[in-house]
Parts: structure tokens; C-alpha cells; sequence
């Protein structure tokens, strides 16, 4: 039965019997094992497996057992293999549970019988028809149930119109006592130190029904997109200078899983932030670890997601600047991007595009302008760039920022941009504005322009 515990993370608490119980089943190692990762299910009482149709279809012609034909999470290679038997799995636990999430382990200390979620993973297994309720202090319970109990003991019931009055009284006695725990819980609530994993009395509502939980092995992160809510964004959370800093402070150190759906917090200069997790990278169990890997994060606008799948401009905050981004749209060099440059025939793409000076080059011409990417094997000073237009074409190249300059920046937007108009290249998460030189000027060095070694993402913004 999962009780409410302090904790702005993933971390769960389960009873002492959990930990016994794996010590005796790996021989006393857990360095196998760990981080511990669960996932945890609000079970539909209604499911009987197979569920998923084509499950159904399966084992109704197969002799193969479920075990042959289901995959657990750590069977990464398996699933791989089968994109079928993947979807297969998650339709079933789709329908095995009215709601689900991932979590690892902060202690064992958890009264038996029940696992201790704190707000995050309370929010995502609540909804979905979960009924849910507060966890409630026994001792104030307690109290508050004796005075009731004291009080009701000196109604006097001796005839019909006294014995209807006590009625009355003891119903709204009743309502009184509800109100008296909710009060009680508050003024415990405020006066309770909020260390993480201490049970929560009444500090936000868990599931009212039991959870189960299988021990999992999920996939390492390699990248993740997170819409930050519309009380994020009125917070100013597109001002603030360094979002990379931000999440290192506050969500890596807390989330050690991060599942599709799954509302993440972070914390700066006292401001909370929400985001929702949109995409994770790998998809496979839609669900992956953050424990000792670089994950490369995009953000995503909640209008746009809300609107259409139409493609979001987004801004990388990796958490490792060497680290690639995995959720970049990439394209061959040689994949040819073409422009109109005949206002009159707008519809009739051709090989030529606008450059900088007024006259038009084709975008083999001007790739043969741009510098030598540095070799694969210097890492010294160089920036992987990715640039992404608002059709939703994008590529990326390597720049040695000591070297390159700002108009070979803009040359390598000329051969993905698609039409021959004015354009400046711009940065979010703060935004930065780059113009293009004017007539035969290269502009200033990457480096001198506030390009830093790593990885930098710019949108074309037309003007």
C-alpha cells in the first residue's frame, strides 16, 4: 500500500523484508544489481493475460509459453531484434496497469506492507480512474477518534426527541472530526522536518489502491526532451542564463529514471520549474536511466506539442558537452537542399540559393566554401553545430571555433536553408542574435563571438 515520503526525486522506500529478500536471492552482492530500479504499477483488478490482441492471436496458434514470447526490460538486445514483441510488451503492461512509473531505492526503513513515493511518482500513478486519498499520522487519527469517542459518551439519549437530537449532533460530530484531522495533519505538516523519505502525513494525495512492484534493468539515457509547463514559462524559465547548471543542480541529483509523461521539478534561486517528459532516447520501454551516462536534453514548447506534431524548435542542454545529440534530424552532406530564386515559379525548387552578397551560388559551391571539419580525434576547441530551420530541416558539422568564422556559420545555413531570403541565426536558453557580415567582411572568429568548444545549436529566424 504506497504512503506519501518526502522527496522532490524518483527515490521510493520499501520495507527491510525487500532488502533480505534480494540479499538472499544474490548471495549477499547486490553490485549487480544496482542502482536498484523498480517499476511500480498501479494493478487493474479487471486484467487477465494475454490482453493485447495480438498477443491473443499469438498464443492461441503457439505452444510457446508466455515466458517465451513476453521480454523483461533488461533483455535490451532481444527487443532490439524485435520491434513486434516490444510493442507486444508494452500494450500488455498498458493493460496490466491503470498507471505506471520507474523508481530506485533511497532506504529501507518502510513499515511492511507498504513503499513509501514521494510527489513525483505519487502525480504519475495518480489519474487514469486511480482513486486516492492522504496518508494520515495514526497518533493524530488516534487522538482526534478518542475525543469523538469522549464526547459522544455524554449524549443523553433517554427519549425519542433527545435520541433524534444526539443523531444530530453525532453527524455533525463527524464532519467535525474530518475537519479536525485535516487540521491536525496541517499543523503537523508544518512543524515535520521534510528530510527525504520520511513519510509526508497528508502532504499530497497517493493512490488508493495497492501498487506492485518488479525489480528492472532499464536502458542508459543517451537523450530526452522536456516541455517545461506554461506556469514554467510566466516564471521566466527561457531567461534563465544557464540551463545546463540548472539541471545538474537540480535533476540529476534527484531523478535517477526518467519515464515518458513523468513531471520533473528543477530548482533555481528558489523558483521551481515543471517539465513533462515528451521523448526519451533509446524509446524502447519509454523509460531510462540516468545513472552514470551523458544525456543531451531538448526542450520542447508546450504549445507546439499541444498544437501539432509539427516539428519544435528546441535547445540542447547537454550534460556532457562531448556527447552528440541523438535527437538531432540529421542529413548527408552530399543530400542536396534546394531553394526557389524565381518569385514567380516558387514551387519549382532548384539547386541554387541566395548567398550573402545578392548573387546565387549553388549549395555544392558554397559546401566548398566552408573550412575542413577538424579531425575526428581533436577535441581541443572544437564545436559540433547543428543548425535547424523552421520547415524542420536541420544538419550539423564540426567547426574549429579558433578558425572558423561567422560567415562560414551562415555559409553552412545557406545549405540548409530553403529559399532565398534574409535570415539571421539565433540561440535560446538566453537567446543570442548572429547577423551575417556584410559584403566581402567573414566577421569575427567563432571564438570571438561567444561560441565555446562543445556543442551549439542555432535556428533560422527569416526576417
Amino acid at each position: 500500500k504506497p504512503v506519501s515520503v518526502w522527496g522532490d526525486g524518483d527515490k521510493i522506500t520499501l520495507p527491510t523484508s525487500v532488502l533480505e529478500s534480494l540479499l538472499a536471492k544474490y548471495q549477499n552482492d547486490l553490485s549487480g544489481v544496482t542502482p536498484m530500479t523498480f517499476r511500480v504499477g498501479v494493478l487493474n483488478l479487471d486484467y487477465q493475460f494475454p490482453a493485447c490482441d495480438a498477443l491473443k492471436s499469438i498464443l492461441s496458434g503457439s505452444t510457446c509459453s508466455a515466458a517465451d514470447v513476453l521480454i523483461e526490460e533488461e533483455d535490451d538486445a532481444e527487443v532490439r531484434a524485435s520491434e513486434e514483441r516490444r510493442k507486444m510488451y508494452l500494450q500488455e503492461l498498458s493493460h496490466k496497469y491503470h498507471s505506471y512509473t520507474y523508481a530506485t531505492v533511497v532506504e529501507f526503513t518502510q513499515e511492511e506492507g507498504h513503499v513509501g513515493v514521494p510527489i513525483a511518482i505519487a502525480r504519475s500513478l495518480c489519474g487514469n480512474r486511480v482513486p486516492t486519498r492522504r496518508t494520515i499520522d495514526p497518533a493524530v487519527a488516534a487522538a482526534v477518534n478518542g475525543s469523538s469517542s469522549r464526547s459522544s459518551m455524554k449524549m443523553d439519549v433517554d427519549d425519542n426527541n433527545e435520541h433524534t437530537n444526539a443523531e444530530h449532533d453525532n453527524n455533525d460530530s463527524l464532519a467535525a472530526r474530518a475537519m479536525d484531522v485535516d487540521n491536525a495533519v496541517v499543523a503537523n505538516d508544518n512543524c515535520e522536518p521534510k528530510t527525504p523519505g520520511h513519510i509526508a502525513y497528508g502532504a499530497f494525495d497517493v493512490p488508493d489502491m495497492d501498487v506492485e512492484l518488479s525489480m528492472v534493468v532499464l536502458p542508459k539515457g543517451k537523450g530526452c526532451t522536456l516541455v517545461p509547463s506554461v506556469d514554467a514559462l510566466r516564471r521566466g524559465f527561457h531567461g534563465l542564463k544557464d540551463v545546463k547548471a540548472t539541471l545538474e543542480q537540480s535533476l540529476i541529483r534527484t531523478r535517477a529514471t526518467l519515464s515518458l509523461g513523468d513531471e520533473v521539478y528543477v530548482w533555481h534561486r528558489g523558483v521551481q520549474f515543471d517539465l513533462r517528459v515528451s521523448q526519451v532516447v533509446p524509446s524502447d520501454f519509454g523509460a531510462v536511466s540516468c545513472i552514470n551516462t551523458d544525456i543531451e536534453v531538448d526542450f520542447g514548447s508546450p504549445l507546439t506539442e499541444e498544437a501539432s506534431p509539427a516539428p519544435v524548435s528546441t535547445v540542447p542542454s547537454s550534460l556532457d558537452s562531448n556527447v552528440q545529440s541523438p535527437l538531432s534530424n540529421g542529413r548527408p552532406l552530399s543530400e542536396k537542399v534546394t531553394s526557389s530564386t524565381n518569385t514567380d515559379m516558387v514551387d519549382e525548387p532548384n539547386d541554387d540559393v541566395g548567398i550573402a552578397d545578392g548573387n546565387s551560388i549553388s549549395v555544392e559551391e558554397i559546401r566548398s566554401l566552408l573550412p575542413n571539419e577538424p579531425p575526428l580525434n581533436q577535441t581541443d576547441g572544437v564545436c559540433t553545430i547543428l543548425i535547424r530551420s523552421s520547415d524542420g530541416k536541420s544538419d550539423k558539422r564540426r567547426f574549429d571555433i579558433s578558425n572558423a568564422t561567422i560567415r562560414d556559420l551562415f555559409n553552412f545555413a545557406l545549405t540548409i536553408a530553403n529559399k532565398d531570403a534574409s535570415f539571421q541565426l539565433v540561440t535560446r536558453f538566453p537567446r543570442k542574435v548572429f547577423s551575417c557580415p556584410v559584403g566581402d567582411e567573414v566577421g569575427s572568429s567563432l571564438v570571438d563571438a561567444g561560441i565555446t568548444a562543445g556543442q551549439e545549436m542555432f535556428l533560422i529566424e527569416w526576417i
